[in-house]
């Protein structure tokens, strides 16, 4: 437990960034819902057990084809590839973790990489709807959201 007072109690779970060994995923549990923030993480299928029943899971998402394209424009792009698959989670494993947790909405943030023109909102989600039935909004920079969602 990080805080916790008459309105919110706020947990940590350790998640996987490699090389960053102190990164963490947050519960904010309030009268209104229960909301989890995944931060940066590789695949973590204990994360699902974290996030058990939240109203709204928010976790970042790696999209591959566009990790493909950008590795092609970098000297160092075997080096980076590497980095980024071993630190972050692919639409389809965050599908995943949203099925198991049994999330109610799934929002797609931090986008690895975020900066591709070519990436689509369908292209964010295809994957993610493998494993994920549930509603899915892939954020957007200033976005808010209200509980419930």
């Amino acid at each position: 437990m990080v805080l916790q007072t008459q309105d919110v109690k706020v947990t940590a779970f350790r998640t996987p960034h490699p090389p960053i060994v102190d990164n963490f995923a947050y519960k904010f549990e309030t009268p209104d819902g229960t909301i989890v923030f995944s931060s940066d993480t590789a695949y973590n299928p204990k994360l699902a057990e974290f996030a058990k029943g939240a109203d709204v899971l928010v976790h970042e998402a790696l999209y591959l084809p566009a990790v493909d394209r950008l590795v092609l424009k970098t000297k160092n792009s075997a080096t980076l590839k590497k980095h980024l698959l071993d630190s972050h989670t692919s639409t389809e494993d965050v599908g995943r973790i949203a099925a198991q947790a049994g999330v109610k909405v799934l929002v797609l943030s931090h986008f690895v990489p975020g900066d591709d023109p070519e990436v689509t909102d369908d292209d964010w989600t295809r994957d993610v709807k493998k494993n994920f039935s549930g509603r899915i909004i892939v954020a957007k920079d200033l976005m808010q959201l209200a509980l419930p969602v």
